[in-house]
């Protein structure tokens, strides 16, 4: 479970990150436009996730 927004504030969005069938990762969360990504920090070689509005929608 992943919860997003300002400490101790009570408003925070909340999403969940589940395998798919073909265990790949889908990001179950109420904002349809709400997209991820993971990354390798080159510095130290670790594995960072962004999360993110979508670039594509159009207004």
């Amino acid at each position: 479970m992943l919860e997003v927004g300002p400490a101790g504030g009570g408003r925070k969005l909340r999403a969940e990150l589940v395998a798919a069938g073909n265990e790949e990762p889908v990001l179950q969360c109420p904002v349809p436009e709400l997209s991820l990504a993971f990354f390798r920090e080159t510095r130290d070689n670790t594995i960072g996730l962004m999360l993110a509005l979508s670039a594509y929608k159009r207004a």
